[in-house]
């Protein structure tokens, strides 16, 4: 494990997100650097009141999807409700809502699933971020399960995102946490409009998950370690596995 005194992981991710990422890194000794270069903004789509009342299931691939559909509480209590992982059946839990069903072992999209498909669901409702990926829908689809799909937020970059990455670089963050392929090709593409493409490529990047990775290896980042099971905790521990780079 790595000697964490003085070593600075940079967040590029929305505040709350961030916030929770940090409190995790914060106790195994990092210093979080929060860049806060996306934002959430919520969508209404159209005869999104039609799709909850259609649907059997309602599977939920992240706590922000859970958010997105916090306003419409009392038809979610009426359907079963499958979370992807323990981060999001507790942001249901949050809410009053009962969990029918969580991946025992693996906490993706191929495990969530699967969950749904030995469970025996008929019709499920997919809440996703817009461009999101098609992973969930087409296993379930490939099952002969009736899927409906619903883009109900998306992450956009911040008016703010220039000015707040050269203020983060500017405290040498040796490590970078990346929770989406989004995340990377915006941290990329504001690193590359400042002139800091090289300091953001030198730094060791830990992802959450192998498809994170796989984007940010693409974009040319250095990832160093992935995170066994895609959550925070697991997150930190990939941060914990990476060897920074010296500050200059």
């Amino acid at each position: 494990m790595l000697d964490t005194k003085d070593i600075r992981v940079l967040l590029p991710r929305a505040r709350e997100g961030a916030e929770r990422l940090a409190e995790q890194l914060t106790k195994r000794g990092f210093v979080p650097v929060i860049a806060t270069l996306v934002e959430t903004e919520w969508l209404a789509p159209t005869d999104l009141a039609g799709h909850l009342d259609r649907c059997e299931w309602i599977a939920f691939a992240s706590a922000t999807a859970v958010d997105a559909l916090r306003d419409h509480l009392p038809l979610l209590a009426k359907k079963k409700l499958a979370a992807v992982g323990p981060a999001t059946a507790d942001r249901l839990t949050q809410l009053g809502l009962d969990v029918s069903l969580v991946p025992a072992d693996r906490h993706d999209g191929t495990g969530l699933a699967t969950a749904l498909i030995a469970a025996g669901a008929a019709r499920v409702l997919l809440p996703r971020a817009k461009g999101g990926r098609e992973e969930l829908g087409d296993l379930l689809r490939a099952a002969e399960i009736q899927v409906d799909t619903v883009d109900t937020y998306q992450t956009v970059r911040r008016a703010d995102a220039a000015e707040v990455l050269r203020g983060a670089l500017a405290q040498q963050p040796q490590i970078v946490a990346l929770t989406a392929p989004s995340l990377a090709r915006h941290l990329v593409d504001v690193a590359t409009e400042i002139g800091a493409h090289d300091d953001v490529r030198r730094l060791a990047a830990a992802c959450i998950g192998e498809t994170t990775a796989q984007a940010a290896r693409t974009l040319g980042l250095r990832v160093v370690a992935v995170a066994r099971t895609p959550s925070l905790e697991a997150l930190g521990v990939a941060v914990s596995m990476c060897q920074p780079v010296s500050s200059r």
